[in-house]
């Protein structure tokens, strides 16, 4: 890819996402993007849209898969309203047509939903000022261990390793965060919270739901295979969508 291209995609990703720090956005283009996992609406002699993809592990009843997610999809302001965003991801889902499943967390849900993706886990909101932080931490086999034993007895959750954790670490940081332990699990976070990982009886108020991460299915084949559904209709993969991921992260 050109440098003139990269320079078009950093501006775009800073006009769509000015709550990022400048050092995250240089973090971002430095160690996680590569020509591979975008895919960008050209028009008009310039770069108008993009959708980038980055990949989790997700233990999904023992199995552990790789989920693509699509992030950070950003359209020029002037560009807004002509489906540039959604050629984006129809490009970028057309790249990652192997993998059975396809997941994001949504700006809006009623666009994705007209895109063929459906809500598969609530997002709990947490009264963070009822948590009480502890000391700060970045020992990452520590802060590993406490998600394990968090997630241990799921169904489906998140697969982790020390490398994922030492990711949030780095980005906490860049946000101007970091990880504090709390009674029962831990709390990531930077200007915003990233992650709250504290077992129910810790917490003094219990958190409020509402609809978070949602994915569609990419290979039916595929899915099936995974799910050991049967039939031909993709919404049954999803029938029991609110335990279809750890609801907390």
């Amino acid at each position: 890819m050109t440098e003139s291209k990269i320079r078009q995609l950093k501006a775009l990703y800073r006009e769509g996402f000015p709550e990022d720090s400048e050092e995250y956005a240089d973090y971002f283009f430095a160690e996680k993007f590569c020509e591979d996992n975008v895919c960008y609406i050209n028009t008009d002699d310039k770069i108008v849209s993009a959708a980038y993809v980055t990949f989790k592990k997700l233990s999904l009843f023992g199995r552990i898969i790789e989920l693509p997610f699509i992030i950070n999809v950003a359209t020029l302001k002037e560009y807004r309203g002509r489906g540039y965003a959604r050629e984006a991801i129809f490009r970028l889902i057309d790249k990652l047509k192997e993998y059975p499943f396809v997941a994001l967390h949504p700006s809006e849900h009623s666009f994705y939903e007209r895109l063929g993706f459906v809500t598969v886990a609530d997002i709990r909101v947490y009264d963070i000022a009822s948590i009480t932080l502890k000391e700060r931490t970045a020992d990452a086999e520590l802060l590993l261990g406490i998600y394990r034993d968090t997630v241990s007895g799921a169904d489906i959750f998140f697969h982790r390793d020390i490398a994922d954790i030492e990711m949030k670490l780095r980005e906490a940081e860049l946000d101007g965060g970091g990880a504090y332990l709390a009674d029962g699990g831990y709390v990531i976070k930077g200007k915003d919270v990233d992650e709250v990982c504290i077992r129910d009886d810790a917490l003094a108020v219990p958190p409020l739901r509402r609809a978070g991460m949602m994915a569609r299915i990419n290979n039916l084949t595929a899915a099936l295979e995974i799910t050991g559904r049967t039939g031909d209709c993709p919404a049954s993969i999803f029938a029991t969508a609110s335990s279809f991921i750890l609801d907390r992260y």
